[in-house]
């Protein structure tokens, strides 16, 4: 079930509102044009003082998914802070459209970042005790341009670095840090830039997290391992035998050589060895399409592991009975000349089980034995992809095709995967307010600029002071000017708020089964801590306008690979009877209007357990994903205010019951496909603090 929840006031982090004061200062400016003889002209703007409302920043919480980071608390500690704000000036008096041309450059505050260290000294921009009176921020000397009757303001939340996790230090510029912070790419318009003049040409899209490039180089790696797999199934071994064809010829020696499929089809090999042989196929055998499983250096790398253990333990099921050739002998094949051990199929697979773990160690290090057996790939680069690449385990997938393993791609397959193009990293956290102005004046017991402006200043340093009252100022008392930015006006308040210009998802897993059925029919314990959530999934995301809308084209999927604690620990299992799961947050952009989005959720398989879901088997240790969807339609909410699943300033609430593992993937499918078995559809509502149980099958 959803409940979105709107974030009044922004949880109190911009309660109040821009306001712009005049002073009468003189600085160099572009809008400052010199005439021959280097005479100055009326300015076209005016230099002026800044102000805007905020919290205190005296607390910088480290990571998007605690709830403190999304300021999903509403304390005063919250909020991060922003390094970073534009203000981009328009002359029409209304709120600003897509086609409107800004009336000058843009504007950004006159440092970087907002300290929580608030100094007296104009030139530091802030004063003493303004944020904690009434959550304003104040600066001097920003010019506004002449006209000037709307502003479109962006800000962006400041992050850390270095910051430390758990035991993980996650620092700026690298792939980790872009999971931990977030990452949107904003036009050059929005982040300081100044190309285009138009809103339209601002915009804000999702920043995919592989190019072609790297795109290539997994796909390339995934087929490395695919040949690793293929080469324990397609060697043939070869044993040597000694018979003789009467009781008066002599002594021959002959060969019976059998690939894995052949001995399995014969009986030769040991039930352990035919199991395994089935699971790693997945369904299929000689000439036999498999179903898809991770390829995933993990994956692979616990699938080997754990066939070197079921290998090398001692297994006497295979038959004693002797080897006979087809050409017949007259008294048996023996594995020695003077023929007193005769050959017999449990000769044969050990031998050909000797090779297999043979294979493995030439493309693995292994040490230790039983439980304690470690195995690692000496290829590193094999390791920890495609996770490594910031890649989820499931997008790469391997699968038998009759004669080998090939590594699947998107579209190459009857249940297509998530094209890997798609995935991008959450959005950063951005601010954005679009809103008309309001002017005030000097009055007329204010001599000059500069007494005024100390006079407006005082309305911020009052510690009784609410914006409200600092508002009436510009716009009922005596100082109240106008709409537009001209000669006169020595105060400007922008009107509306700062609000975020992301949405906001809040998940809690609410599963309380001990046992589920897989699509066997088995039953599985995921009771306690067996199953954790490992990663959170979501569609349709796109590409966002300067009002943080959605534009239609590509669709993204965002991929969370921290729903963690402070403490980098896990939130949530599948079922948890000893333990409270904890909500996860993931900062998302604005869905389409009215449109379905499927969310996915990843989990690993810490059991001791193999079981089949929707694609095939899933293994210890190995990756699996449930998948819902989130459908607007079935809202029961105001859906006046709510015309998405995900929308921008608003917590769209999830809580998911899973009662079955028979739809689990253990690759993640093209969440854009009609097709798609998601097993249930996810109810909405926007009913405040009431959320539904819905099931996630």
């Amino acid at each position: 079930m959803i409940v979105a929840r709107k974030y009044l006031k922004l949880l109190a982090v911009f309660s109040a509102m821009l306001a712009l004061a005049v002073s009468c200062s003189k600085s160099s400016s572009p809008l400052e044009e010199p005439v021959q003889g280097g005479d100055i002209v009326e300015p076209s703007g005016f230099p002026v003082s800044l102000a805007f409302g905020m919290k205190d920043v005296k607390y910088s919480p480290a990571t998007k998914t605690l709830a403190q980071v999304a300021q999903a608390d509403g304390s005063a500690n919250s909020f991060r802070g922003m390094s970073g704000i534009w203000f981009l000036p328009f002359d029409v008096q209304r709120e600003i459209r897509a086609d409107d041309t800004r009336s000058g450059d843009y504007l950004r505050l006159p440092y970087e970042g907002i300290s929580d260290d608030f100094g007296d000294d104009g030139s530091s921009g802030s004063f003493q005790g303004l944020v904690n009176s009434n959550n304003s921020h104040y600066y001097k000397s920003i010019y506004i341009p002449s006209g000037t009757a709307s502003f479109l303001v962006y800000g962006k939340a400041k992050e850390v670095s270095p910051v430390t996790i758990g035991s993980t230090t996650y620092t700026s510029g690298t792939q980790a840090y872009k999971h931990l912070y977030g990452s949107l790419i904003a036009s050059d318009e929005a982040s300081g830039g100044t190309a285009g003049v138009k809103a339209s040409d601002i915009t804000f899209s999702p920043d995919p997290i592989a190019d072609a490039t790297a795109r290539a180089a997994i796909v390339s790696k995934a087929q490395r391992l695919a040949n690793y797999m293929t080469s324990l199934f397609t060697t043939t071994y070869s044993v040597n035998y000694y018979y003789r064809t009467s009781w008066y010829g002599s002594t021959q020696t002959g060969t019976v050589s059998r690939s894995w499929h052949q001995a399995i089809s014969e009986t030769w090999c040991s039930q352990t060895m035919e199991n395994w042989y089935n699971t790693l196929l997945n369904g299929g055998g000689s000439g036999t399409q498999g179903n898809i499983y991770s390829c995933s250096g993990v994956s692979i790398t616990n699938l080997l592991r754990r066939l070197y253990i079921a290998l090398s333990a001692e297994d006497n099921t295979v038959s004693n009975s002797s080897y006979t050739p087809q050409s017949g002998t007259y008294d048996g094949c023996f594995l020695n000349s003077n023929r007193t051990t005769e050959l017999t199929y449990r000769n044969f697979s050990a031998s050909y089980r000797d090779e297999i773990l043979e294979q493995i160690r030439t493309f693995a290090t292994v040490s230790g034995s039983g439980n304690n057996l470690t195995l690692t790939l000496r290829d590193s680069d094999l390791r920890d992809f495609p996770v490594g690449d910031g890649l989820p385990e499931g997008c790469v997938a391997i699968k038998w095709d009759g004669s080998k393993f090939v590594a699947v791609t998107e579209g190459d397959y009857d249940i297509h995967l998530a094209p890997m193009d798609r995935f991008c990293y959450p959005p950063s956290l951005w601010y954005y307010v679009n809103s008309q102005i309001s002017c005030a004046k000097k009055l007329n017991s204010e001599d000059d600029d500069a007494v005024a402006e100390r006079a407006i200043a005082a309305y911020y340093k009052n510690t009784s002071a609410t914006w409200t009252s600092i508002l009436d100022q510009y716009n009922t008392g005596q100082r109240k000017f106008g709409p537009v930015v001209r000669k006169g006006a020595v105060s400007v308040a922008v009107n509306k708020p700062m609000q975020y210009g992301v949405a906001l998802l809040k998940l809690n897993l609410n599963t309380t089964a001990s046992t589920l059925k897989d699509a066997d029919n088995a039953d599985v314990t995921v009771s306690n801590t067996l199953f954790p959530m490992t990663a959170v999934i979501v569609a349709g995301q796109h590409k966002q306008s300067f009002d943080f809308t959605p534009q239609t084209g590509n669709e993204y999927y965002v991929y969370d690979n921290m729903p963690l604690s402070d403490a980098g620990e896990t939130l949530a299992w599948i079922t948890s009877l000893a333990n409270t799961n904890n909500p996860s947050y993931t900062l998302l952009l604005q869905s389409l209007q009215a449109e379905d989005v499927i969310i996915c959720i990843e989990f690993q398989n810490n059991s001791s357990t193999t079981f089949k879901g929707e694609t095939g088997y899933i293994v210890p240790g190995s990756k699996f994903y449930m998948l819902g969807t989130l459908t607007y339609g079935s809202g029961q909410g105001n859906q006046t205010l709510v015309k998405s699943v995900f929308q921008q300033d608003y917590v769209t609430e999830v809580n998911l019951t899973i009662n079955s593992l028979k739809k689990a993937f253990n690759c993640i499918p093209d969440l854009q496909d009609p097709q798609l078995e998601v097993g249930v559809e996810i109810d909405i509502d926007w009913i405040l603090a009431t959320p539904s149980e819905i099931p996630l099958y």
